[in-house]
């Protein structure tokens, strides 16, 4: 493992550059762990990450527009001392990140692994498409389609046309009925509302909703042992507020799903000031009754906006 991290540039002005090449670079993980063994000892008792919306601000959406280059010194400086930090960046400029995060130089080795595993992916669609029956039919059926619209036409131009159609159609079909479900079937367990399956549950109305206050109530500890245990928590609450302001919570009508959203964008800013005054290091047993009393009010307003 090479020692990336002691390449970070001596002068702040580099760092932008040289932290987005590292958060759609291939070691990321490495570059975390050798800036935590460097900076450890000189925060004693900062070990705790801040919030990534409190180191952002409101430089959020300029970051994914264009790049780090947005941030100032000051929050720069934080990331680098709190590297985990990256990793949770990282991930939120891959998926959300616009047109300039594409086009962050990347390695000979990364451009070479993504041409790689493009020719594996390929091969497994090839491999896909001979076991399954199902291009065969998409074929067929576009055939009927096609014939429909262009009466007896046979020029090398519509069956040109053709064969692209049945060929894309056949990968799309060969991805989702091959490669899919193989994908979905290693999706990690969640936590409250990102517990599997909670919040495409089959139960409507007040049963949806009492049974989601029984799972987040049962997935919160409000005993944690100590400060890392109890940010860790605060951690995956925050995140699964974010899966269900995401989902369309069909189990009940409009007016009560807004209602529930905009209650858990409440409790979302509590749980990410619980995580800054950790960081902080207010008094732990202070921000632990904090947050079991936002659980605690939680599971209140949806047993009583259930009946």
């Amino acid at each position: 493992m090479s020692l990336i991290a002691l390449d970070l540039p001596e002068n702040t002005r580099e760092w932008p550059n040289w932290l987005e090449q590292q958060l759609v670079g291939l070691e990321l993980r490495d570059v975390v762990r050798q800036l935590e063994l460097i900076g450890r000892g000189q925060l004693e008792g900062t070990w705790i990450n801040p919030s990534l919306d409190s180191v952002l601000g409101d430089r959020r959406d300029a970051l994914l527009e264009t790049g780090l280059g947005s941030l100032n010194e000051a929050q720069l400086v934080s990331l680098i001392q709190h590297p985990r930090l990256l990793l949770e960046l990282q991930e939120f400029v891959l998926i959300h990140g616009g047109d300039y995060w594409s086009k962050v130089e990347r390695s000979t080795e990364h451009e070479t692994l993504v041409a790689d595993e493009k020719q594996r992916l390929s091969r497994s669609v090839t491999d896909a498409l001979l076991q399954s029956d199902a291009p065969t039919k998409i074929e067929s059926t576009i055939r009927r389609e096609l014939d429909d619209k262009e009466g007896s036409r046979t020029t090398s131009v519509s069956w040109q046309r053709r064969t692209w159609l049945v060929f894309a159609a056949a990968v799309a079909a060969a991805f989702l009925f091959a490669i899919l479900p193989n994908f979905m079937a290693t999706q990690p367990e969640g936590h409250f509302f990102a517990h599997r399956g909670l919040l495409n549950s089959s139960l409507k109305d007040g049963e949806f909703l009492r049974q989601v206050a029984s799972v987040v109530s049962s997935d919160w500890n409000e005993n944690a042992t100590d400060k890392k245990a109890l940010h860790e928590q605060l951690i995956a609450f925050r995140d699964s507020c974010d899966v269900l302001l995401a989902a369309n919570l069909a189990q009940v009508d409009t007016a009560i799903a807004a209602e529930f959203k905009k209650r858990c964008e409440v409790w979302r800013e509590k749980m990410v000031k619980n995580i800054d005054q950790l960081a902080s290091n207010a008094p732990f047993q202070e921000v632990q009754l904090e947050a079991n009393a936002t659980i605690g009010k939680l599971t209140q307003f949806l047993n009583e906006l259930a009946g």
